[in-house]
C-alpha cells in the first residue's frame, strides 16, 4: 500500500524512559509520499493525549516503586506491569499503543520493520539539531502515530552506564529479568524509543 507522512509542529512534551542511541550518517529511506493526503491533525492530538495519560500513569507507578522498593524492585514491577499500564487506555480509544525500540529491554518492545524507519529518522534529525515532533503514517486502513522518547535523568538509574548510573546489583537484577537486555549505556537526552499508537482509520477522521 502506499503510504504519506503527515508531520505536525507540537513540542515533544512529556516522554517515558525509554531507544536508539545508534547514529545514521546516509539519508533514511522514507515512505512514497504518493497516497491521499488527509487531515492528521486529529491523530496527533489524539495521540499526544493518549501518550501523556500514559506516561503519567507508568511515571506515576514506577516513582511509588522506587520509594518503596528501590531500584532493583522497580525494575521487578516494571517487569511484570509495565505491558498492562502501557495498554490501560487503549480500549477507551480503540487503540494499540506500543512503546517500541532497537535496543529494547522487554522483548515485546523490539521494533519492527516501520518503528526501526522512524527511530532512523529521529535519530538522523536530532544529528542535525532537527526538533522532534510527532509524526502520523498511513498504511493502508491504518494510522499509525509516533512520537519520541528521549532519556530523562530517571531513565538513568535502569538505562545508564552499568558501573556509573547502574550499580552492579541492579544489573544482576536487569539481566534475571530480561537476558537479552539491549537497552543500557544512555545518556541524558539520548533517543530511547518511540510511543507508536494505531487506529484504524475511519475511528478517529
Amino acid at each position: 500500500m502506499k503510504t504519506v507522512f503527515l508531520v505536525f509542529g507540537l513540542l515533544f512534551l512529556l516522554s517515558a524512559c525509554q531507544s536508539d542511541s545508534s547514529h545514521q550518517s546516509k539519508k533514511v529511506a522514507e515512505p512514497n509520499p504518493t497516497n491521499t493526503v488527509f487531515d492528521g491533525k486529529i491523530y496527533v492530538e489524539q495521540g499526544n493525549q493518549l501518550v501523556k495519560l500514559t506516561f503519567d500513569t507508568l511515571s506515576a507507578s514506577l516513582k511509588n516503586a522506587i520509594q518503596k522498593e528501590g531500584i532493583g524492585g522497580a525494575l521487578k514491577f516494571c517487569n511484570v506491569n509495565a505491558h498492562a499500564l502501557t495498554n490501560m487506555y487503549a480500549d477507551r480509544d480503540e487503540a494499540i499503543i506500543k512503546r517500541a525500540s532497537t535496543k529494547n529491554r522487554n522483548p515485546t518492545n523490539a521494533a519492527d520493520s516501520l518503528e526501526t524507519m522512524i527511530l532512523a529518522q529521529y535519530e538522523q534529525e536530532k544529528n542535525g539539531g532537527v526538533e522532534l515532533l510527532p509524526k502520523v503514517v498511513t498504511k493502508g486502513e491504518i494510522v499509525h502515530y509516533f512520537k519520541p522518547i528521549l532519556v530523562q535523568a530517571l531513565c538513568l538509574n535502569c538505562h545508564g552506564e552499568v558501573g556509573k548510573e547502574i550499580d552492579e546489583k541492579n544489573y544482576q537484577v536487569i539481566k534475571t529479568l530480561y537476558p537479552e537486555d539491549k537497552a543500557v549505556g544512555y545518556q541524558l537526552n539520548d533517543l530511547r524509543g518511540v510511543w507508536h499508537i494505531q487506529w484504524k482509520r475511519n475511528q478517529q477522521n
